[in-house]
């Protein structure tokens, strides 16, 4: 049997050491265009709080938006997931260049 610390903490800790460490290195290609992310309900249809005029409007053409907040049903797994806008703060994720963070 093995035991939980040697099977659970210890690769997270790794995986969490190597991304910290080595982020600058790994190539990102996303899968995913915004627009297509978009029309999946990611962030629960509420990343941008309404305020989407600077963005292409073909890409909210198909969007699943809510106008209220994070709505579970808009989510293509309906899941609440992601993390919260003060955990992407706290990341640094969000500049005063990017509000919102970024995705796109």
């Amino acid at each position: 049997m093995v035991k939980e610390d040697n099977f659970l903490k210890k690769p997270i800790f790794f995986w969490a050491f190597f991304f910290q460490n080595n982020m600058n290195k790994v190539k990102f290609n996303p899968q995913l265009t915004p627009k297509q992310m978009l029309e999946l309900g990611v962030f629960g249809g509420y990343y941008f709080e309404g305020k989407h005029d600077e963005y292409p409007k073909d890409w909210f053409k198909d969007a699943k938006l809510s106008n209220v907040g994070y709505d579970v049903k808009l989510n293509c797994f309906k899941i609440n997931s992601g993390l919260s806008r003060n955990e992407w703060a706290k990341r640094g994720w969000i500049t005063k260049e990017d509000p919102l963070g970024w995705f796109q």
